[in-house]
């Protein structure tokens, strides 16, 4: 029995042995299996976004190159990638995944402020795992663009990621999967991915207009991405024609984040007067060749071209817009365009064979139709240009005077776009465009209003200069028309009306007259019949001036008040049967969430510049709550 005994502790140890073994095979079985996928879905994957953070409409697109461990030509390091990320979270920046942008075009569900999607075009294994170790300490999510995935122990896995690599990475919720290769590339898939790259932009074509949108093969479901040299979406991009920003290695980080920076709407006004060597990221060189330094910006054609044409980042939403500029030098065309949109629609401003013109394009289907032409005064001087754009109306002024001697009116479908600057010659290689000091910004939502006694009073020589400057950028004049007396009767003066009114339409300002409430709001909106005979008056009264809608002043304390807003909202209904609106403006402090909750088209608050004889109006900006309410997806 004792020569027996060591043998049994053998063989026990040796079945504990392979016990041992065979839990540790089975924990790398699972760890492998779903252990990965498992501790990257529940302990290191991005932080869901909340519904109610998700109040924009719009989002930008990133396309990364390779990403390797060091520096290397037509490659990002991991740690340039790694910087990037973190300028971008510090900047605010939310990465949003495929089903994001899927759920925002098909369930108009919005995207959260600042919303990134973050693509990587390059499926080398290396490559993908960089980029996930870095992401993973991030908790950022991203989407990968493969071409076709290698199955485990094939010579492609060193090339291509593995079909069970995919899977995980799937399965830890933090990346998604497209097919890299545009149409073609998503035929050949399966599945459940949804997006496709089309990593060959559109070619540039030569016409005597802004280089068309080449009619392409889009997918039949799905969204397409179209490396792009923009990468801002909205909602009325086409989920099959997306653009995805490509960032170029061979650019200083912060050039790159400075790129992304301007992609999105420009709010403010943007100022160059080139005097840095080398073009700014604010442009972007579409066709030709583009040149800026020593104050000037030059537009050549290549020896084969007819033109050249840069366009303005940031100004792919812009609608009501102002460009300044000074054209110093130019031969048979030079165009300034506004509202370009890739379905080839487009309103123009500019020189060809001694006039002065203005034309618009509403399609891919439609020719450019001339909507004014002036013969050039002075050929060969320069010329201080300043184009305008308010809603349907174009102002153009050359040299100080207005062009064509009023606004000229646009068709409604040229709604918003890009600002483009092209030079063209009906000899290839002879166009040229010259231009110094240039400013464009987007209009801002301010009206005049005139102060007590002064529309009364006159206004002289100089304060009808400064008048005249304020109206060009003005969306509206507000006159003092309308009186409200303590038991709900209104009154109509027309102080100054010849002047106001063609004030109004000379600019392109809307006309909308301001009634004041006195001071005892609450107890006259209070009382229903003085309410009832306040509402009928002012609808009388648009009615009588024939005006587009009423602006009501009050003090902040009475618009608060739950018998203002039910006075509004019948008074809305009542004059929007007519197609007028009302608009508010609030005197003193006001809680902003109750001035942005009233049922009104707008709400306005004086603004602190001092204007002579009249004050400036700034709208409010309405509350993200009310942002789902703009969302029209197409």
């Amino acid at each position: 029995m004792r020569a027996n005994h060591p043998q049994k502790i053998s063989k026990t140890s040796f079945f504990g042995a392979w016990l041992c073994v065979l839990a540790c095979a089975l924990a790398a079985a699972g760890w492998i299996t779903v252990g990965q996928a498992w501790t990257r879905r529940h302990l290191l994957n991005p932080a869901p976004i909340a519904e109610r953070d998700r109040t924009q409409s719009q989002f930008v697109a990133l396309l990364f190159p390779r990403i390797t461990p060091g520096a290397h030509k037509y490659a990002m390091s991991d740690s340039e990638l790694g910087a990037l990320l973190d300028d971008l979270s510090d900047g605010g920046y939310v990465s949003i995944g495929v089903e994001d942008v899927r759920a925002f075009y098909e369930g108009r569900r919005l995207l959260p402020p600042k919303a990134v999607l973050l693509g990587f075009s390059h499926e080398e294994p290396s490559s993908v795992r960089l980029a996930d170790r870095v992401m993973k300490r991030r908790r950022m999510r991203g989407v990968v663009f493969i071409t076709q995935t290698a199955r485990a122990g094939s010579e492609d896995r060193h090339r291509f990621i593995t079909e069970h690599a995919v899977d995980q990475m799937r399965r830890g919720g933090a990346w998604d999967f497209g097919w890299r290769g545009g149409p073609a590339g998503a035929a050949a898939g399966a599945g459940s991915i949804i997006a496709t790259l089309d990593e060959a932009p559109a070619p540039v074509t030569e016409a005597s207009g802004p280089p068309a949108a080449a009619a392409s093969e889009r997918p039949a479901s799905g969204l397409r991405f179209i490396a792009s040299e923009m990468g801002l979406n909205g909602a009325d991009t086409s989920p099959r024609r997306l653009n995805i920003l490509a960032l170029r290695s061979d650019r200083l980080r912060a050039v790159n984040l400075q790129i992304i920076e301007t992609c999105w709407p420009r709010a403010a006004q943007l100022a160059d007067d080139f005097d840095k060597g080398g073009l700014d990221p604010d442009w972007i060189p579409g066709w030709g060749i583009v040149s800026s330094g020593y104050g000037r910006l030059a537009l050549l054609p290549l020896p084969r071209q007819t033109g050249a044409g840069v366009f303005l980042r940031g100004s792919d939403q812009w609608r009501d817009i102002v460009i300044e500029f000074d054209l110093k030098r130019r031969r048979r065309e030079f165009w300034t365009y506004a509202r370009y949109q890739e379905d080839d629609s487009w309103v123009r401003f500019g020189t060809r064979d001694g006039y002065w013109s203005v034309e618009q394009k509403v399609g891919p289907h439609n020719l450019p139709t001339l909507v004014a032409r002036a013969p050039i005064a002075e050929e060969g001087r320069s010329a201080r240009v300043r184009f305008v754009l308010k809603d349907q109306a174009l102002l153009v002024h050359v040299n100080g005077r207005m062009l064509f001697g009023r606004p000229l009116r646009l068709h409604p479908r040229v709604a918003r776009g890009r600002v483009l600057l092209a030079a063209y010659d009906l000899q290839p290689g002879k166009a040229l465009g010259v231009v110094t000091r240039f400013r464009a910004g987007p209009v801002k939502d301010a009206w005049i209003a005139f102060k007590d006694g002064v529309a009364r009073a006159g206004f002289d020589e100089s304060r009808l200069d400064t008048l005249r400057e304020a109206a060009v950028y003005a969306r509206a004049v507000s006159p003092r028309w309308l009186s409200i007396s303590r038991d709900g009767g209104v009154s109509v003066s027309r102080e100054q009306e010849t002047l106001i009114r063609s004030l109004a339409g000379f600019y392109g300002c809307r006309l909308v007259p301001m009634a004041g409430l006195p001071a005892a709001a609450g107890a006259l909106l209070g009382n229903p019949a003085a309410a009832a005979r306040l509402r009928g008056g002012l609808g009388a009264a648009a009615r009588e001036l024939d005006v587009l809608g009423i602006n009501i002043r009050a003090r902040g304390a009475d618009l608060e008040r739950p018998e203002t807003a039910r006075f509004l909202k019948d008074l809305r209904a009542e004059l929007k049967v007519a197609g007028r609106r009302v608009w508010v403006t609030a005197d003193g402090p006001a809680d902003q969430a109750a001035l942005a909750a009233l049922p009104v088209d707008g709400v306005l608050r004086a603004s602190s510049e001092p204007g002579a004889g009249y004050e400036q109006l700034d709208a409010v900006p309405p509350a993200a709550a009310n942002a789902a309410k703009e969302l029209a997806i197409k």
